[in-house]
């Protein structure tokens, strides 16, 4: 990345009053989860998104982006979406929900940088939202708790953006450490941090590199249907959540809703204790074991959840196979086409000839990397 004080000096002609980084997520177990008050053990990435700001004397905002060398601008009477603003509106939304929430706009300076990769479920809105609501916090000094700010950066994501985002990713990338994964419950969000000890065991991220266009991604209300099940399970019981439910629950009240929302239900309920099991699998610093509810995971995703994709699936299946690999699972939420491996530190060969029998049978050349649990949020 650029050095971001010296980019912002330059464009702005003033030396940035603060700088913060966030990084991208990536969750282990749970990611589907938080919305029947689940649980999600994720972990924070060297791979960071870095915001600098500084006040103007007007009341004009002006944003800079380092990577795409753009520059987009407005005023805070005008400060609105606008689609031709694409990565500035990340910026923009989360302005607008600090002003919600009694922080004032003043005429701000600010530019982003970061080596987040977009659209593969690391987390980059995350990154990029929390990072701002950061900065802009410490540089007005707004007394605002942890929570206010993820919500901020959260709001900005569903209520200015339109993407349906929940509130454990930002914490996950908030309160993440070196060397360890964050366990967070939804439901009271309550934390722990629990050492990542796997024996030389590593993680890769692998962006499988599917063309899609918008018109093949079939969106569907998942929340929508946790809800209406629990009614179905709950008779209509205030406060209930999927968690409080069991498969056998479910099995006894087929017939009270669609097959397939059972389907999306029993993934939720099996994931939720995969969860738990993650964690102890963590706590005992067993690979082995946590490759095995990777499968499981990314099997009840493909079987039960019907998320993943033929590309996804071949490579986590042979990947499984391999030698030194003790598992893989799909990355992130159903749009984000990655995958996420947990290898021995001798099966990176295997593991590589694995991705080259895949780009010669999909003709699709994937982006690998390695993924090392690291530092939540920095004021630098």
């Amino acid at each position: 990345m650029t050095d971001i004080a010296t980019a912002h000096e330059r464009e702005h002609g003033v030396p940035p009053d603060v700088v913060v980084s966030a990084p991208g997520v990536v969750t282990l177990m749970g990611a589907d989860t938080e919305f029947s008050d689940g649980m999600a053990l994720g972990m924070g990435t060297e791979r960071r998104m870095q915001v600098a700001v500084s006040t103007r004397v007007d009341n004009s905002l002006r944003f800079y982006s380092v990577s795409r060398n753009e520059r987009k601008k407005t005023t805070i009477a005008g400060l609105r979406f606008r689609r031709e603003d694409r990565w500035a509106n990340h910026l923009k939304g989360v302005l607008i929900e600090l002003a919600r929430v009694g922080c004032p706009l003043k005429g701000t300076s600010i530019t982003v940088d970061g080596n987040v990769p977009r659209g593969i479920g690391l987390g980059y809105s995350t990154a990029v939202g929390l990072a701002t609501a950061v900065a802009v916090q410490k540089l007005r000094e707004f007394d605002l708790s942890v929570l206010q700010l993820v919500r901020a950066a959260r709001n900005a994501e569903v209520e200015f953006l339109g993407n349906p985002n929940g509130l454990l990713d930002f914490f996950i990338s908030y309160y993440a450490e070196p060397g360890s994964a964050v366990y967070i419950d939804a439901r009271t969000l309550e934390f722990t941090r629990i050492p990542l000890r796997l024996n030389g065991a590593r993680f890769r991220v692998t962006d499988l590199q599917i063309p899609v266009f918008p018109e093949d991604i079939e969106v569907v209300d998942r929340a929508q249907e946790m809800s209406d099940c629990v009614k179905a399970l709950g008779n209509g019981k205030a406060g209930c959540a999927l968690r409080d439910f069991s498969v056998d629950d479910l099995n006894e009240a087929m017939g009270s809703y669609a097959e397939s929302v059972r389907r999306h239900c029993l993934h939720i309920v099996a994931e939720i204790e995969r969860v738990r099991e993650t964690a102890h699998a963590l706590k005992l610093q067993d690979p082995a074991r946590l490759g095995r509810l990777m499968l499981r995971s990314h099997g009840s995703l493909r079987d039960l959840y019907e998320a993943s994709y033929p590309e996804l699936d071949w490579l986590v299946k042979r990947s499984g196979e391999t030698e030194g690999v003790f598992g893989a699972k799909m990355l992130g939420n159903p749009q984000s086409f990655s995958s996420l491996v947990l290898l021995d530190e001798g099966a990176e060969t295997a593991y590589t000839q694995r991705l080259e029998e895949y780009e010669r049978i999909f003709g699709l050349t994937p982006d690998t990397f390695s993924c090392t649990p690291s530092q939540g949020v920095l004021i630098h």
